[in-house]
């Protein structure tokens, strides 16, 4: 750990010493700096510019979002799994109690949810018509 510390101590001295070579030697005798080819000012774009510019990266940062949120559920229900989870029913009962009956493809499940955990289990026999469909 020590050593690797050092090492970069080092090359953080040696990258400080080369940039003040550079800068010591990109210096002219009268104190301009003669480091670019040209010495005509860089024009900046004017203030029109720079807001259509934003206003469009904007708009395209906006398309994608909504783009996004149209339609990749639909592309992820159809390339994942075909099975189908519905909340047929449910109910609550006294001291936080609740029951839910949920289908998942063909099955029936009951699921009790209450102060202290979930409890599942499967409805055998019993069909998406025939579930109890008690709501609160």
């Amino acid at each position: 750990m020590r050593v690797r510390i050092k090492k970069l101590a080092v090359a953080g001295l040696q990258m400080a010493l080369g940039a003040m070579v550079i800068i010591a030697t990109g210096f002219a005798a009268d104190g301009t700096v003669p480091l670019i080819a040209h010495a005509e000012p860089i024009a900046m774009p004017s203030v029109g510019r720079i807001l259509f510019g934003f206003i469009v990266t904007v708009g395209v940062a906006i398309g994608v979002i909504y783009g996004l949120r149209r339609w990749l559920p639909h592309l992820a229900n159809r390339l994942g799994s075909t099975n189908t989870l519905r909340l047929t029913g449910q109910s609550a009962v006294q001291n936080g109690m609740k029951f839910h009956v949920v289908t998942i493809d063909q099955q029936t499940i009951l699921v009790a949810e209450g102060k202290s955990g979930v409890a599942m289990i499967e409805l055998h026999g019993a069909s998406s018509a025939q579930a109890p469909s008690a709501k609160s």
